[in-house]
């Protein structure tokens, strides 16, 4: 039943907030589902063809004698909370629930418009991950776009399954649907990664060395992804021993940067260790110290180009303040001009290559409502501002090729969304600050030339007026978090998108 008073509201999590212009004529309680109306304002949820979810209303707001846009609301998305249901049955677990109306949701409707996940059930009651969509998480860019489109990629690819120390892995070709817990959840767009490492998960190869004064235990230890092949680091009491690899970099780039990581974990917590790279040359870089528990975590250390890309090696090195610690060490990898840790790529014998993510849409699966109306896409990068370089890009989607669509990109040093029109930028945000793997909010509003920002660190809000603009149909297609075509992909999660 339509709400007709606020409601009581029972959340979970840390949800992502956010502003939305609220549609004529229309008033929204506190607890609604609040999703787009055909021209792009928030309203109370209806079963209604081309709606998409933008979250739950966080705020009442009266709009009934205002026009389009007079107001705003405050929504919630990413979080969990309890919603009215009709319907479901413990069978619906884990599947995606939609819209009856803005009080309640269901296992299927006329027009499909998600909601979410469906975490739990309590009688009638449903714990909904609100904007999380289960369908092989590619619920997101169907709200910007038609259908499921195409999506590739020719190997497996792990991805993090709750929590960052916990791993699982999908099939070649199927999306990966990244869950780093605490709300930050959805579709994983990367770029190719290859693991120099060529025995990841065993110390015990003879790829690994111990030196001076450490020592490697095999063990069947619980792995970051539920197997049992967890090897140990034993350290004593002095500050130079380690477990190495004998030379996984071989090969790398002159004068590019690189990342080291590994997934460590005490035998009893309050371990410490820490993390190098090194390079014949001299060039060396150490991570600060890793204080451990016995959950699993992933420590990572990136060090700048050095003069020769040859006898390249990482190290696990003994704390230099804690002795006779014993460390689970799992999950190595050794990435190429990165300086930040892309998705494990597990190895046994030699290197292995996880290819990139590609998923794209044809021609006809774009409307008129993204090539010319206001769109909003939240995504949780990989990386931060200060890990990219002048000129760097990161693409949120493009039309054809490189010349039209969305993309972060490094100017000197300030990190900028860009709006791009026939190979020309015809809005910008304001110079932004992000946080790894922390949500940030993307609207764009062609018909005002201008590019908004929220939950960034830095930089949140409406940057300068450019030039209005509306893009042609594609001829070729559009793909979602990289070039089509091309490359320069995302390198991060795609949590929702509506338009």
């Amino acid at each position: 039943m339509p709400l007709i008073t606020d409601r009581v509201r029972s959340t979970k999590g840390r949800a992502l907030s956010f502003e939305a212009a609220v549609a004529e004529g229309v008033q929204i309680f506190v607890g609604a589902i609040v999703t787009t109306s055909a021209s792009g304002y928030a309203q109370p949820a209806t079963d209604t063809t081309g709606a998409s979810l933008l979250g739950i209303g966080a705020i009442g707001v009266d709009n009934t004698e205002g026009l389009d846009g007079r107001r705003d609301v405050t929504v919630d998305r990413g979080h969990l909370e309890w919603l009215p249901s009709t319907g479901l049955t413990q069978a619906n677990v884990s599947q995606d629930v939609f819209v009856v109306d803005d009080g309640q949701v269901a296992g299927s409707s006329v027009n499909s418009v998600r909601v979410g996940t469906l975490v739990a059930l309590e009688g009638s009651m449903a714990l909904v991950h609100i904007g999380v969509f289960s369908s092989a998480a590619l619920g997101a860019a169907t709200a910007l776009l038609s259908g499921p489109g195409t999506f590739t990629r020719a190997a497996e690819s792990s991805y993090v399954d709750g929590a960052p120390g916990s791993l699982a892995y999908v099939a070649a070709d199927t999306a990966a649907p990244e869950d780093r817990g605490g709300g930050v959840a959805g579709l994983l767009l990367f770029r190719e990664v290859e693991n120099l490492v060529t025995d990841s998960e065993d110390l015990e190869a003879v790829s690994w060395a111990a030196a001076g004064g450490g020592a490697i235990a095999g063990g069947a230890d619980a792995a970051p992804d539920a197997g049992t092949d967890a090897d140990s680091a034993v350290f004593g009491t002095g500050a130079n021993e380690n477990v190495r690899t004998t030379s996984p970099g071989g090969g790398t780039t002159a004068l590019a940067p690189v990342c080291a990581s590994v997934f460590l974990a005490g035998a009893t917590g309050g371990e410490q260790a820490r993390l190098r790279v090194e390079n014949a040359a001299g060039t060396n870089a150490t991570a600060p110290e890793a204080v451990l528990t016995t959950a699993w975590q992933r420590v990572q250390i990136q060090r700048d180009g050095a003069t020769s890309g040859s006898s390249e090696r990482l190290l696990l090195l003994n704390s230099a303040t804690v002795d006779n610690s014993t460390v689970r060490t799992w999950g190595a990898q050794y990435e190429d001009d990165i300086r930040y840790a892309g998705p494990y790529v597990r190895t046994s014998g030699a290197r292995a290559t996880r290819p990139a993510d590609v998923w794209t849409y044809a021609p006809g699966d774009v409307g008129a409502a993204l090539l010319s109306g206001p769109s909003r896409v939240v995504v949780a990068p990989y990386w931060t501002d200060a890990l990219l370089d002048n000129a760097d890009e990161r693409w949120i989607l493009s039309f054809d090729g490189a010349a039209d669509g969305v993309r972060f990109r490094k100017v000197s040093s300030n990190l900028l969304v860009e709006v791009l029109q026939g190979g020309a930028v015809v809005a910008e945000s304001l110079p932004i600050t992000l946080t790894q793997f922390a949500p940030v909010t993307i609207d764009w509003y062609p018909a005002e030339a201008s590019v908004l920002v929220s939950g960034a660190a830095g930089g949140n809000g409406a940057g300068p007026v450019g030039t209005a603009w509306t893009w042609g149909a594609p001829s070729s297609g559009v793909r979602v978090g990289g070039v089509f075509g091309g490359a320069n992909e995302l390198d991060g999660i795609l949590v929702g998108a509506s338009r």
